[in-house]
């Protein structure tokens, strides 16, 4: 589970989106799902607007942790009409210092479906790293 809010400020147009926490975090596993690696993931999370990945943002690394408290904002300058067109991606990683991060899940908020200026805080179920790369493989054959 991820823990976020997010915000749209009229006056100064742009969007906050504040990362609060994650609970429950699966245990690491290596990339290729073979194998656990350790105890404990090194998590943080990498945000952007879809639909490009320019203009992302992310938090710092918690070590050694399945219950990550974050408790950081970021600030997207984007017009207001603008921010209702695009996709609040949130994807927490495993940091591993050897080899490539591994995506723990991902959540995605399209913004058309929210208020945006009286904000909202959410809870939000992970989709699995597995589970969203099929999603969005079906989604391509699909289109």
């Amino acid at each position: 589970m991820l823990h976020f809010s997010t915000q749209y400020d009229l006056i100064n147009a742009h969007l906050t989106v504040r990362v609060i926490e994650a609970r429950d975090l699966p245990p690491p596993v290596t990339c290729d799902g073979a194998r656990q690696d350790m105890a404990h993931s090194n998590p943080y999370v990498k945000m952007s607007l879809l639909p490009d990945h320019k203009n992302s943002r992310q938090t710092g690394v918690k070590r050694k942790t399945q219950n990550p408290v974050f408790e950081e904002r970021f600030t997207f300058e984007v017009p207001f009409l603008e921010a209702q067109r695009r996709t609040l991606l949130l994807s927490v990683v495993d940091f591993d210092k050897f080899s490539r991060h591994c995506v723990i899940g991902k959540v995605s908020l399209p913004l058309n479906e929210v208020d945006l200026v009286k904000g909202g805080h959410w809870w939000k179920a992970l989709v699995p790293r597995c589970v969203y790369l099929i999603t969005n493989t079906v989604k391509t054959v699909i289109l």
